[in-house]
């Protein structure tokens, strides 16, 4: 049988370094080459706190998130308004 993917840890990207908790998470392979810095993102997330930090990290995710969204929208607006011109 698989295994059973109910059970994933919510701390599994975040390690502690000299008492401060951090993000980490490796790059994919498929596009390490575009990023310079592979093979790890790291970043701190300046606290002690294992509460705080999962909200932080949590946090962070979603403004990434709705950051690639924005510049997906506004290239495919581009796109379109290139499209209508010519």
């Amino acid at each position: 049988m698989g295994r059973n993917r109910t059970r994933i840890d919510p701390d599994r990207y975040l390690t502690v370094r000299q008492g401060n908790y951090h993000y980490k998470r490796r790059v994919p392979v498929t596009i390490a080459h575009l990023d310079e810095r592979a093979p790890h993102v790291r970043a701190s997330l300046k606290t002690d706190d294992r509460n705080l930090a999962r909200l932080l990290w949590s946090l962070k995710r979603r403004l990434n998130s709705s950051l690639k969204s924005a510049k997906q929208c506004r290239s495919c607006r581009r796109a379109t308004s290139r499209r209508t011109l010519a």
